[in-house]
Order: structure tokens, then sequence, then C-alpha cells
């Protein structure tokens, strides 16, 4: 062994040369480097180096050929690094369901997980990243390894350019770096401690009112509506100008939902802390920049969409798709985390329960339906402003949903600048009282039963009414949108389409 270390110090081979593979050369038993630059010739120690010495060294160079991940800077794709399938990663330990980092890493996009993305969670080796000065002071150092299953760069560039243009953005996920490994597409993120659904699932039931937790939550739906206004009408930076003409673009999320805000406690050791850390955005696979021009005209045929948050021009035949469809998912968002704070998690999941089309056999979560009536369309909301946790806050924040977000016509649905405006004006409020406007209920309540929770109704165009296309969500079971005549409080005929 000592004689081979000598090689190469006489060679002068140092980790920057690898890796090294075997010489096609029959009559040369020493090295090449893939780039063809440097030859090591080991002819001269023919005796020394047997076939099973040459294996191991090709075999071996990978275990100590780690890589260094360094933190982008300023939207360079200088950064991206393309990595062969034999290359090993630094990841000193994966926390998912394989044994080891290495049998993790390995597998095929299709084992690690299904749909657009799979995420892993590792800690990756100090010595082989300079994340340390981006991370949390106290907690576990840990990473979020999203690893796309399309094979296709254009939907990964998509993305990275997304997140490019949003970094150094209060409320949106910190991109940290990119790589491929032997042709998977891999975003690297800081570890979030879950999502919005996992946040609220720490409290069963009703949270308790205080003007601290009222405050944060106000601070975090703020925060959430400055990110995506900056997204649909961002500044002129380079991320988002058309890199042919230099035209602005605009930019839609386009899959806003409970799954994609996560939840950082940023250190905070309090078991019981629900008012402390920040919500983030997060999964931007599914966004897109547009021209001024055609930022309204994309049709929804080729837009794919959770169709839970799904607005009703999604699945209407002859509508095209805009930025309005993120303000109407994120109505639905604010709706259930006014939800939880009234109720908890136990709240959220009875609203969800109650969604569900009334058509024996049809699972369909969706937050409206179609009727030719429009009259009683909000009865739960209207329902739960008689409430006893009905604060002055929370009747804000349902006038601003029912009237101004959850609208079915998009065209009449607010802009993300009206919405940053009325929400900014709810959170000044917020801030500025205490007791009054955060924890006192505006109005008494003599039934404290939990309302039927029922979804929202609106009425559209009756051109549009016959026009129902069928909506599968991702696992492929069939939805079914019913068309009600007659009365909409009464009436119990409907129309059915379905496959």
């Amino acid at each position: 062994m000592e004689s081979f270390i000598l090689q190469f110090i006489d060679n002068e081979i140092n980790d920057n040369d690898l890796p090294f593979s075997a010489s096609k050369n029959d009559d040369c038993l020493g090295f090449s480097r893939n780039d063809h630059r440097i030859r090591i010739d080991f002819t001269s120690y023919r005796d020394e180096w047997e076939p099973r010495d040459h294996d191991s060294f090709e075999t071996n160079q990978w275990r100590v050929y780690l890589p260094y991940f360094s933190r982008e800077q300023g939207g360079s794709m200088k950064t991206h690094q393309d990595f062969e399938e034999l290359r090993f990663m630094p990841f000193i330990k994966v926390l998912s369901k394989e044994a080891s980092p290495t049998s993790a890493w390995r597998t095929s996009p299709s084992d690690v997980g299904g749909g657009y993305s799979s995420v892993i969670r590792v800690a990756i080796h100090d010595g082989h990243h300079d994340f340390l000065n981006h991370m949390p002071t106290s907690g576990p150092r840990t990473f979020a390894i999203k690893v796309l299953t399309t094979k296709k760069k254009e939907d990964f560039e998509n993305e990275v350019r997304m997140l490019r243009a949003l970094r150094g953005r209060p409320h949106v996920i910190d991109l940290l770096a990119t790589f491929s490994h032997g042709g998977r597409w891999c975003l690297i993120f800081p570890w979030a401690d879950g999502d919005l659904l996992a946040y609220w699932a720490t409290v069963p039931t009703a949270p308790q009112m205080s003007v601290r937790l009222v405050r944060w939550v106000s601070e975090q739906c703020l925060g959430i509506v400055k990110a995506l206004d900056w997204m649909h009408n961002p500044e002129n930076e380079p991320n988002t100008l058309d890199p042919q003409t230099q035209e602005q673009l605009f930019a839609r999320h386009g899959d806003i939902k409970p799954e994609n805000i996560l939840w950082f406690k940023n250190g905070s050791s309090e078991p019981n802390d629900y008012a402390s850390g920040e919500l983030a955005m997060a999964d931007f696979g599914l966004s897109s920049f547009n021209h001024k021009n055609s930022r309204s005209k994309v049709s929804n045929q080729n837009v794919a969409h959770t169709p839970a948050y799904a607005p009703p021009e999604s699945v209407l035949e002859g509508y095209v798709i805009g930025r309005a469809i993120d303000i109407w998912a994120l109505g639905c968002v604010f709706l259930e985390s006014v939800t939880w704070l009234m109720g908890g998690m136990q709240s959220v999941e009875d609203f969800q329960r109650n969604r569900y089309s009334q058509d024996p056999g049809v699972v369909n979560d969706v937050f409206w339906e179609v009727r030719e009536s429009s009259d009683n369309r909000e009865e739960w909301i209207a329902t739960r402003r008689q409430q006893p946790r009905a604060t002055q806050y929370i009747q804000d924040m349902l006038d601003v949903i029912q009237t101004h977000m959850l609208v079915p016509e998009k065209n009449q649905r607010i802009t993300s600048q009206g919405l940053l405006r009325k929400i900014k004006t709810i959170d000044d409020r917020c801030q500025s009282h205490d007791e009054y406007y955060c924890v006192q209920p505006r109005l008494p309540a003599e039934d404290q039963t939990p309302p039927s929770i029922k979804p929202a109704v609106g009425r559209l165009g009756i051109k549009h009414r016959e026009y129902i296309r069928e909506l599968t969500s991702a696992s492929n079971n069939t939805k079914r949108l019913q068309v009600f005549q007659g009365d909409a409080e009464g009436s119990t005929r409907a129309k059915t389409h379905a496959c």
C-alpha cells in the first residue's frame, strides 16, 4: 500500500484529478481521466499493479470523490453541478424508509416516490457544503432533496427559474443548490418542520385564541400574499425577463394548497408554541411565466392543478387560465385557516368531509358547485359568522374571502395587488389592537353547535352550465360536477356529468 501511495505522489495525482477510468489500450495497465487531459502510466509498476488492483482502484475512487455544494448566489447557473451515476453523495444520514444513505439515494425516481417529484430528508457532511450560514442556529440541520420524476430538462429549468427569481423573498422556500445525478434532476432546500396541514394537526381542537396567535396568523397571511403579489407583478430582475426580448414576464404559482405551504419553526423549542416560525410557499413545479398579452390566455386543458383547490374556470369547457387561479386557491386556504383558528384540525377535517359531493358513489372535494340560482351561496360562511369565536379579525377575513377571493367569475375576482392592500389593512388593525380586534367576538352567538359545512355556490353564465367536462385527480379517481336546476335551496334534481 505504501508503494501505491508513493506512485500517486510521484505522478502528482490528487483528488482534483478524479475520476480516472481504465485505459482501453491493451498494452497499458494505466488509467486515463475521463476528459483525456491526463494519462497516468503505471507500466513501470507492472509487477505491483495486478488486474484486481486496477478494478479496486476504479471502483473505490468514487468513495472519496465526493462533491461540495455551494449556495447559489445571484441566481447564477454556475453553481449547478452534473454528477455521474457512480458518484457518491456526501449524505451521512438519509432519514427515510431506506436502510442507508447509499441504498436510499441509488434507487430510481419511481422507487423513491410517485407523481411529479419526491422528497428525501438528508443530513449532509459539514465539510461538503456552505449552507450553515443559512440555517437556524438550533435544531437539526437537515435538508430536503427534491427529486423530479420528469426527465425533461425544461421542467426542471422552469421550476428553478421561478425559485431563483424569488430568492431572498420572505415567505418563499429558499433554494440552496441544484444538481443532476445519473439523469435525475435534484434541488436542495432547508428541511421544513411540516406543511400547513401538519401545523394545523398540532392543534386537534380549537386553539387558545390569544392575541399573539391571531397576530402571528395575520402576519403569515400577509407574508404569503406579498410573495404571491411579487409573482403576479414582478420587478425588472434578470430572472423575470424574456431572455430573447427582455420583455417583462408575469408568473403564477398554479398549485396553491396547504401541502405546498411549509412551516419552519425557526428554532422554537416550546412544544405548544403555535405562534412562532414562518410559513413559506413551496413546490413551484406547476408554476409558469407568461408575457403580458398571454398571461390570461392559457387553455385550462393544458394546465395541471389540484382539483380540490381549483376554481370553476379550470374545469369549464372553453375557459382559459390566468393568475386569478391563484387567488381562488389562496381563498380556499385562507378559509381553511379561519376554520382552524375557530375550531382546530377537527373543524378543518369536518369542513373537508362536508364539501364532498352528495351524489352517491362520487367523491368530489371541491369548494364550489354550479347552480342556476346563487341565493344563500355562502351558507357555511354566513353560519360561521355567528360562532362564539368569530372575532372582528375573523369577520374581516371572511369578508375578503367571500366577496373578493371565492368569486366564481374569474374576471370579478380581486387581483393580487388589491388583495395585498386589503390584507395589509387587516394586519395593521390586528397589530395595533389587542383584545377588541383579535380575541373578542363581534357578535354573541346562542347556538354553539358546529354548523353543517357546505361548499361555496356561485352563478355562472348560461352558456357555460352545460359544458362541464370530466375532472380527474392525480389518483385517477373519477370526479363529477353537478348542474343544479331550479331552486338552489330546495331542489334535489341535478344533471350529473361524468364518464
